[in-house]
């Protein structure tokens, strides 16, 4: 008996349901309820959202149930991957320096010299790393060099709020990825990435690199000083938990570290490359262009109304008075045609997308992709106009799906574009008016996106494209009443 059949049993026995009242309320054949209740026949798609909803069940029913559903469906393997990397897109946030944790820095006046030697106690050991990293990051053309994992997540909460607005600082990150998961269980590789999308979110130019190992092994407690931080005239070696560390403050000691740290690159691979700024990501796009293969899929909680802007609209709402602006907008419409000009002559691209994402354009006439110190929220005939056109520009080219109640929240200021050759673009905002863009090249990472986002369309957690354009088209009748 598999674990569906099981957990169909103990919900319809905890229900005391009889099988012909339910077979009435799901609008199922008897006969062919029983076969799936024993087991003896697969449940379709769409028998089992009739059979969830017939057995109105609570929350954490429908979880457990959906959970033993998509197992038989899909096989453990598959599940388990997919699942972890749905919680990553649902669940990924980057505070702010004014949101993270003042706790984790100490008072400024706190603030000096590193000292060297042995070092106890977390306390002792963070103080005594974000006092060196904080010194580096004041230098020009400083370099701090981590070789951390994402369990020293006070580092990792610390860095935004450390860094100057406008540095000069180069992070170079080595990372060890999990080489021996078995089961599709990606989570600590993806828990990895997160780690590295949020050392990006300290303003910094930040260079991820990543090797695979036993994690476990390679960082247990046998393995005294497995971490690493070389930043203001020091270099720190660390305990994994981050109990006890040996700081060296001798140049040539730092040398050492330096040296072995560049050896150490020798042996990795870029885990994903960083732009900063509009401006930057739009020439990015332009240069890669020609030698990449379109989008295949791309999924955020907005729907991805940025192609269909117009330059009308745009010349209402920028702020003129921006040093630059009239030539950043003409990057942003040459980029616009082009994209436009690549969909009518490519195969399908599909796009994903929440209700939450919709209404929050529809509410406040903003897209998270663009500044608001570049462009004021959208007026609401403006906000009816960009969805009209998204709706009459809607073509074979170009399917958008809406994720239906259930799904997993997507987060808003997060992006992934999966393009066709396999390459990932993740897209963030890490606060109001900063963005960061990353190209994933860690194969393994990017083919969890990939492999989600094909599953989505044919798993039935999406609407379809004839009721998603009717959902679209009574939020445009709630906005065409408002003017």
């Amino acid at each position: 008996m598999s674990m569906l059949s099981e957990k169909l049993k103990e919900i319809i026995q905890k229900k005391q349901i009889k099988m012909y009242a339910l077979a009435t309320l799901c609008r199922i054949d008897r006969a062919t309820l029983y076969k799936y209740v024993s087991g003896d026949r697969k449940i379709p798609v769409e028998a089992f959202r009739q059979l969830a909803e017939g057995l109105r069940l609570s929350p954490e029913e429908q979880a457990e149930l959906t959970a033993c559903f998509n197992i038989a469906d899909m096989g453990e393997e598959e599940y388990l991957r997919r699942s972890c990397t749905s919680e990553f897109l649902s669940s990924f946030r980057v505070a702010s320096a004014e949101e993270s944790d003042s706790a984790v820095l100490p008072e400024l006046a706190q603030w000096g010299s590193v000292p060297e030697g042995p070092l106890y106690g977390s306390l002792g050991v963070n103080h005594a790393v974000l006092s060196a990293i904080r010194t580096e990051m004041e230098q020009k053309n400083g370099e701090i060099l981590l070789m951390v994992q994402p369990e020293y997540d006070s580092l990792f909460q610390a860095l935004p709020e450390l860094a100057p607005k406008k540095g000069t600082c180069t992070i170079r990150h080595i990372l060890c990825l999990e080489g021996t998961e078995k089961n599709g269980d990606n989570r600590y590789n993806l828990r990895c990435l997160r780690a590295a999308m949020q050392a990006a979110g300290a303003g910094c130019a930040y260079v991820p690199y990543y090797y695979y190992d036993n994690v476990h092994a390679h960082f247990s407690n046998n393995n005294l000083l497995p971490y690493l931080v070389v930043a203001g005239g020091s270099a720190i070696q660390i305990s994994s938990r981050l109990e006890y560390a040996l700081c060296h403050r001798g140049k040539e000691q730092v040398a050492f570290f330096q040296k072995l740290f560049a050896e150490a690159v020798t042996k990795t691979q870029p885990l994903c490359g960083k732009i900063h700024t509009a401006a930057e990501n739009l020439a990015f796009d332009g240069q890669i262009a020609p030698s990449r293969e379109p989008p295949r899929y791309s999924i955020s909680a907005e729907p991805c109304l940025v192609p269909y802007l117009t330059r009308d609209i745009l010349e209402r709402n920028v702020n003129w008075n921006l040093p630059g602006i009239g030539a950043l907008m003409d990057q942003l419409m040459e980029y616009i045609c082009g994209q436009n000009e690549e969909w009518s002559k490519r195969s399908i691209q599909i796009d994903y997308f929440t209700l939450e994402g919709l209404d929050y354009f529809c509410n406040t006439g903003r897209f998270w992709q663009i500044p608001e110190f570049d462009c004021a929220p959208l007026q609401v005939r403006d906000r009816y106009e960009l969805l009209r056109r998204y709706d009459t520009m809607w073509n074979d080219s170009r399917v958008h799906l809406m994720y239906r109640p259930g799904m997993p929240r997507l987060s808003i200021g997060l992006e992934a574009v999966v393009y066709r050759d396999g390459a990932v673009h993740l897209i963030q905002e890490h606060h109001p008016n900063a963005y960061a863009s990353f190209t994933l090249r860690e194969k393994s990472l990017s083919y969890c996106f990939k492999d989600l986002l094909a599953f989505l369309e044919k798993s039935g957690g999406t609407y379809t494209q004839e009721e998603t354009r009717a959902i679209l088209q009574r939020k445009m009748e709630v906005l065409k009443s408002q003017f």
